[in-house]
């Protein structure tokens, strides 16, 4: 017993620190940049234990941008009962929240642009986070006349992400570096979205 505790201690801690090394190499080169055996070296594991985890460099680029994700928000679910406000202040919100906390992530995700296979990178396990999970919830609310049928699942998704997005890719103004802007910011987006996708009268 005392073993097994000591083998799950220390496959959890390889897992971590593959994931912490792999956390900085990625948000600094990139995909393309960075390679298992950088990973490897940093953490202090062979290339096959990597493998062995996380089964393809791909596989791990997910699970680095999944660790920035609390457990808690992980786990939630896509509710549309309550409406497109109560939709799109959730996944905004969640947005936002991750974003101000993991720079990191930001960086990752402007890296991911560059890729010319980017679509093998996309998405994460958190559905109120990833876009990629939206696309269901989209299409509940287009059938319940809560949001506009003249656009596409694809174009409403771009129009949210990139707008939340934008704020903290862009370098023009320093918003996002103020807490109190971005606060009145996300609530500018999140009324706009609104007024933009709910049906019109």
């Amino acid at each position: 017993m005392k073993d097994d505790k000591h083998l799950d201690s220390k496959i959890s801690n390889n897992k971590n620190n593959i994931l912490n090394e792999s956390k900085k190499l990625f948000s600094q080169k990139g995909f393309d940049g960075t390679s298992i055996g950088q990973i490897a070296k940093n953490a202090g594991v062979t290339k096959g234990l990597i493998f062995h985890y996380f089964y393809s460099k791909e596989v791990l680029w997910k699970s680095v941008k999944s660790a920035f994700i609390s457990p808690n928000s992980a786990g939630e679910t896509l509710d549309v009962s309550a409406g497109l406000a109560v939709f799109l202040t959730k996944i905004i919100e969640r947005r936002f929240t991750t974003y101000t906390q993991h720079p990191e992530l930001v960086r990752m995700m402007l890296w991911q642009h560059l890729q010319r296979d980017k679509e093998t990178l996309a998405g994460i396990d958190a559905p109120l986070y990833s876009p990629t999970h939206w696309g269901e919830a989209i299409n509940m609310l287009q059938a319940q006349g809560e949001l506009r049928d003249d656009m596409t699942v694809e174009m409403i998704i771009l129009f949210i992400a990139n707008s939340v997005s934008a704020v903290f890719t862009q370098d023009y103004f320093e918003i996002s570096q103020d807490k109190n802007a971005l606060l009145l910011y996300q609530d500018k987006i999140i009324d706009c979205l609104y007024l933009a996708l709910r049906p019109k009268k």
